[in-house]
């Protein structure tokens, strides 16, 4: 990677994964792939921030909460953002076009390692259109899950999570008692 101290030159990277039913190879993945991204456009990597096991729907992921709190306080003022494609971005359309608009006034432009994405409105709608699909994937799929954890727990089948005192999972994935915590 090139070595500079001008800010066009110079990146933060972002990964993320979504759950705790994946693990480390994602960040590993994308990570690799963006700082190949950095290495081919010459950008020197000034920071990397991920965060594990935590959803793109919301505000509340610790470490993009850091890095765009160091954005806001124009740590990285003229800096790219990258990050591997636009659901590791955000999956809340709304949010990341907040996002978006408050980097730009300090010169920050997310990047898509995997994605490229022109810097002109048909590139800006394109990735509004992926931005969209993103959200409606995270929100089907969220209401996929709980109708099929419904139906498990209709069927008194272990959901996940903590299994109560005095039960025990049975490779049938049902509630049994435990006889010794049973007493």
């Amino acid at each position: 990677v090139k070595k500079s101290t001008k800010a066009k030159d110079c990146a933060v990277i972002y990964a993320r994964f979504s759950s705790s039913n994946q693990n480390e190879i994602s960040i590993t993945g994308q990570l690799a792939d963006c700082l190949a991204y950095c290495e081919k456009k010459q950008l020197t990597v000034m920071a990397i921030y991920a965060d594990l096991a935590t959803t793109g729907t919301n505000n509340r992921r610790v470490a993009f909460r850091t890095l765009h709190e160091d954005i806001l306080n124009e740590k990285y003022n003229g800096y790219r953002f990258v990050v591997y494609n636009t659901s590791r971005f955000a999956r809340n359309s709304r949010l990341s076009a907040q996002y978006k608009s408050a980097y730009e006034k300090v010169g920050v432009r997310v990047v898509y390692s995997s994605m490229d994405i022109a810097d002109t409105p048909e590139g800006r709608m394109l990735e509004g259109a992926l931005e969209l699909v993103d959200a409606y994937f995270s929100e089907s799929l969220g209401m996929s899950v709980r109708r099929g954890m419904k139906e498990r727990a209709k069927k008194c089948l272990y959901t996940g999570g903590y299994v109560p005192y005095g039960f025990k999972i049975n490779e049938k994935k049902e509630y049994e008692i435990d006889p010794v915590e049973a007493e």
